[in-house]
């Protein structure tokens, strides 16, 4: 859909999941340029050639553009992951997938790191609840996915799967801080800076989390009293 349709009065669906899809393509490219402080919705509706007026209509506040932004990120996400399924001869290769595929996206990552502290607090609770519902599902279908492929349940897979998300948002913030030269810096405190790495720190603590969840499923069952 050109500039021209979008000015258009969307009346099907189809015109306004287009005129949406547009919408969160120009909020991906403002939030790479201007980052979560200058996000504006005046750039996004310019971006798209719509009124604000209009923009409103579909999303009321920026957090909720980014909300939507960071939904269809991470539903985008999930089939690259199990495109990498041929490659998982161990937990370890599970996890560095997991790893890559997820940080591969800078935008995704960006929003995952302001979306329980900030981005969640400016939007409706009826657009929160659904949000919550839409990611519940995208890892519930990503845990029943590859629980055969690792050989386990399907109630370990989504443990895993939530232990690691929980995990690598943690581990990003490393990543997330000044970015410098390392070579500027004097070798003991290179390594400094490489010992607290997100890579090595997630995938590191990603193997003790799915050995826990291994290790937890071989212990024998309590038999409960009658």
């Amino acid at each position: 859909m050109n500039t021209a349709s979008l000015k258009k009065r969307a009346r099907t669906d189809e015109q306004k999941q287009h005129r949406r899809t547009a919408i969160l393509n120009a909020a991906e490219t403002h939030f790479i340029d201007a980052g979560f402080e200058k996000f504006s919705m005046a750039v996004v509706a310019k971006l798209v050639g719509l009124s604000k007026g209009t923009l409103y209509l579909y999303f009321e506040t920026r957090e909720e553009i980014l909300l939507a932004l960071c939904l269809d990120k991470l539903e985008a996400w999930a089939p690259r992951l199990t495109a990498t399924s041929t490659q998982w001869n161990s937990d370890r290769v599970f996890i560095e997938c997991f790893y890559d595929t997820l940080t591969t996206d800078k935008g995704l990552i960006r929003l995952l790191s302001r979306l329980d502290s900030v981005i969640e607090h400016n939007v409706s609770l009826e657009r929160l609840i659904a949000a919550k519902r839409a990611m519940a599902a995208i890892l519930i279908m990503l845990g029943e996915t590859i629980a055969p492929i690792l050989k386990l349940e399907k109630a370990q897979a989504s443990e895993g799967i939530n232990a690691l998300s929980s995990l690598l948002l943690g581990a990003i913030q490393v990543d997330l801080g000044p970015s410098y030269d390392e070579s500027e810096f004097p070798e003991d405190v290179r390594q400094l800076i490489n010992a607290f790495s997100s890579h090595d720190m997630f995938v590191t603590n990603g193997c003790r989390i799915m050995s826990g969840i291994r290790r937890d499923a071989d212990k024998p069952k309590e038999i409960q009293p009658q």
